[in-house]
């Protein structure tokens, strides 16, 4: 029995390793529509409970202080699963931003945010 040892990755696969950015944009955005033919196919309306008022983006800013807070403090401590955590990052996130700027970390995050909101609290959650 001959055994393969060439590996060729699948197109998606060709996408994630060139244009991982793009990628991570896609999969997230189509989350996101994926979210929207689910409601619409259950009689959810999702979209309903977001609140883009001053207040609301008050709270939001505010509530993620004490990560970042916390986050900081991580990057500081030399536990052993903090660096462990830190080595993941550093060969494995951070290579997928390299070429890029703060501007695609912001929308690849705005567009994760969204999608995964819209899917699991608008439409899982709300659906049990």
């Amino acid at each position: 029995m001959k055994v393969d040892n060439d590996h060729h990755p699948s197109r998606l696969g060709a996408l994630m390793k060139r244009r991982p950015i793009l990628f991570a944009l896609g999969f997230e955005g189509a989350l996101a529509v994926l979210a929207l033919l689910l409601a619409l196919a259950f009689g959810l309306q999702p979209w309903r409970g977001i609140d883009f008022g001053a207040d609301a983006l008050v709270l939001s800013v505010l509530a993620t202080a004490p990560l970042i807070v916390a986050v900081l403090a991580l990057i500081q401590c030399r536990w052993n699963w903090v660096e462990a955590l830190r080595r993941i990052v550093e060969d494995h996130l951070l290579p997928l931003f390299s070429n890029t700027g703060p501007s695609a970390v912001l929308a690849v995050a705005l567009v994760a945010g969204i999608g995964e909101e819209l899917l699991f609290r608008g439409v899982i959650q709300a659906g049990l």
